[in-house]
């Protein structure tokens, strides 16, 4: 009897400590290359690599470097974010800047996917970033 209430008390303990379905999301899903659109950065994310973040003005950041660009990738980059951001508001809809945790799945128009693999073809320092493209997150934040 001494052992046996313990060990249920320790059995309830690990049934307690599982996931719910209201966890955040798991490490190695946090962990895929993916794109992260905020209201005010489109963010390109690849382990163990540094992000690069698109900024409303078309300005390319990777490891919160700026990295130089022509004026028509800057214009580029500028109407990727733009388009981004419509995305976002079509995704997310009226809680966009609720600021909750989390974010939701979305799959790019035809013409944003052109967009894209003209970035990818035309802004050097992203083609590392080319399977962060395949994965578009919109984040309420």
């Amino acid at each position: 009897m001494r052992i046996l209430i313990p060990l249920l008390l320790s059995l309830i303990a690990l049934v307690g400590c599982g996931r719910g379905d209201n966890a955040g999301p798991s490490r190695e899903e946090r962990m895929k290359p993916r794109i992260a659109v905020t209201n005010d950065a489109v963010t390109m994310r690849r382990a163990p690599a540094a992000s690069a973040f698109i900024d409303p003005q078309g300005v390319l950041k990777i490891d919160d470097i700026q990295v130089p660009q022509s004026p028509d990738n800057t214009a580029l980059l500028r109407l990727y974010f733009g388009r981004m951001q419509m995305l976002r508001l079509q995704t997310l809809g009226p809680e966009a800047n609720s600021g909750k945790p989390g974010s939701v799945k979305a799959q790019p128009d035809a013409e944003t996917l052109a967009l894209q693999t003209q970035i990818l073809q035309q802004v050097s320092p992203l083609k590392p970033y080319k399977e962060s493209f395949d994965n578009v997150q919109m984040e309420y934040r």
